[in-house]
């Protein structure tokens, strides 16, 4: 997928402080993806941006808040999607289950840009504690948001036992799903993902419990 400029300014339009905030935080995730983790970095950011480092360091006190605050950022708007999912939910567990998995495999949280800035961002914490910090929390609130979904469909299928240890097994399936869909898509699609994501809940639920 080309890599869209997300930074673009309104030619003679001023950015409002926040606005700029997330400017300069739409082109961090533009230049994580591009660059990787080894080669990021603040003035790299500003670079890709074409505007003077000390800007960014007007914002955001240094690297690692620039970096903390990025990925709280994308946390926050995978949050809204989800949480809107969730209002969503007809009571049909499969069918539930089937709208959580089309989310979690959508384009928009496995395009290049999102995906190589959180490919980045698990590079990065192994020296950024609070970095680490926040991705382990979202990694747990993943994990629950998760449950219900998972939880309601094999209730259906006669399955009561053992939810929480089968919730962690499907989250941490389904993460590695994304992460083939996001850096190998030739050998993992969205297509394939879906089904293999199926075929492992066939095997915990089938048909005949």
């Amino acid at each position: 997928m080309t890599q869209q400029n997300a930074t673009a300014e309104p030619q003679g339009k001023r950015l409002s402080p926040e606005q700029r905030r997330r400017e300069i935080i739409l082109g961090t995730i533009n230049a994580l993806a591009a660059h990787g983790p080894q080669k990021c970095s603040l003035r790299q950011v500003a670079r890709d941006m074409g505007i003077a480092p000390s800007l960014l360091t007007y914002f955001f006190n240094s690297w690692a808040d620039l970096l903390l605050e990025t990925y709280r950022w994308l946390a926050e708007m995978t949050d809204k999607d989800f949480v809107a999912l969730a209002e969503k939910r007809g009571g049909k567990p499969k069918q539930d289950l089937q709208d959580y998995l089309d989310l979690y495999f959508s384009d928009k949280w496995t395009r290049d840009e999102v995906a190589g800035a959180y490919i980045s961002f698990w590079a990065l914490a192994r020296g950024e504690v609070d970095l680490k910090t926040e991705m382990l929390a979202f990694s747990e609130k993943d994990r629950a948001r998760a449950r219900p979904y998972l939880e309601a469909y094999l209730k259906s299928r006669g399955i009561e036992e053992n939810i929480d240890a089968l919730n962690e097994v499907f989250c941490v399936m389904l993460s590695g799903i994304w992460y083939e869909i996001a850096v190998n898509p030739i050998a993992m699609n969205r297509e394939l993902g879906m089904k293999s994501a199926w075929t492992f809940l066939d095997a915990v639920a089938p048909s005949g419990t």
